[in-house]
């Protein structure tokens, strides 16, 4: 809109200009000027790649990872395994009246195995996995790291689709970065955007499935504290499991 209202007052200069016979020189430049400015920033800002890990038809690709060959988080894994039998037994929980299950997050010191657990989740689930950093989504121009996150969002249906899958799991490493208390950063509109947008996009993954897709959002950080309170609310990470490092008598074995 406001690029809109630039384009629409500088036009309207230059025709003024024009008409009465003065010199469009200065216009010209700053029009150019503009127009490279927006390449650049385009540039800049232009769409992430996040990473995939999916089953293809001929078995390449697939992430085989299982919660076995994630060693010394017995009491992380067994947290999981219980919170993810409401993904496979969806119907049954439905039926007993359980909110479906839409986020998952593991809190732990960098290090402890959060990246592998979350793999392990979607192999458990026989799910798609899309993978990306808090740290791709924040921008110094307002509104891209929104838009970043509808594409996450709309990458995940999409690959499931593709790859024939029910579920989906997005995982967030630095979940902190982007889901920080609202307000606190010096340039707090663009992080403000963008938390707002997850926000809205897990509160979306409130129906059973959308195209016959189910999203679970597994998000990881090792500052849980600084995580704005409304991301914690019963119905988005509905469940948190702690990773912490492994006892000395798991290491040795």
């Amino acid at each position: 809109m406001i690029r809109d209202a630039l384009i629409g007052t500088g036009l309207a200069a230059f025709l003024f200009c024009l008409a009465y016979g003065y010199d469009v020189t200065p216009i010209i430049l700053a029009g150019g000027l503009y127009a490279a400015f927006q390449l650049l920033m385009s540039g800049r800002v232009g769409d992430r790649k996040f990473e995939i890990v999916q089953e293809t038809q001929s078995g390449d690709r697939i992430s085989r990872l299982t919660f076995g060959d994630v060693g010394g988080q017995e009491t992380a894994k067994r947290e999981l395994v219980e919170a993810l039998e409401f993904i496979n037994n969806e119907e049954k929980a439905v039926k007993l009246g359980i909110r479906p299950l839409r986020g998952i997050l593991l809190s732990g010191p960098p290090g402890t195995g959060k990246t592998l657990l979350a793999k392990a989740a979607a192999n458990y689930t026989d799910a798609v996995f899309i993978s990306a950093a808090g740290s791709d989504f924040i921008e110094m121009y307002a509104g891209v790291g929104a838009r970043r996150i509808r594409d996450l969002f709309g990458t995940a249906y999409s690959t499931a689709r593709t790859c024939k899958k029910k579920t989906a799991v997005i995982f967030i490493d630095e979940i902190d970065v982007l889901g920080g208390v609202r307000g606190r950063h010096q340039g707090h509109l663009e992080y403000d955007q963008t938390l707002n947008q997850l926000l809205v996009e897990m509160d979306g993954l409130a129906s059973a499935s959308r195209e016959g897709v189910r999203v679970l959002v597994i998000g990881a950080t090792n500052r849980a504290d600084l995580l704005d309170p409304a991301l914690l609310r019963p119905g988005r990470f509905d469940r948190l499991v702690d990773v912490d490092l492994p006892d000395l008598s798991l290491i040795q074995l």
